[in-house]
């Protein structure tokens, strides 16, 4: 289901990468993948469209990917 998945999160973003929401629906789907990388970066991508740290702390599967000490600091404050 990997593919099928991916193929889903990079038409998400084509389609709404302004959306706060999407993109943190799209690191989600990320970190859910195995790819940490692409989670953080999608992660600190909805802070700054607008989401919150508590949008993001709602979701009990961002939890791993927002105490990741390599998510950017600066996105915590928002």
């Amino acid at each position: 289901m990997r593919e099928p998945a991916l193929t889903r999160a990079q038409a998400a973003v084509a389609l709404a990468s302004d959306d706060p929401e999407v993109l943190a629906y799209v690191s989600d789907t990320y970190g859910a993948l195995g790819d940490h990388a692409e989670a953080l970066k999608y992660a600190q991508l909805s802070l700054q469209k607008g989401y919150t740290m508590t949008d993001l702390r709602r979701d009990p599967d961002m939890r791993e990917v927002i105490s990741d000490p390599q998510f950017d600091i600066r996105s915590r404050t928002h």
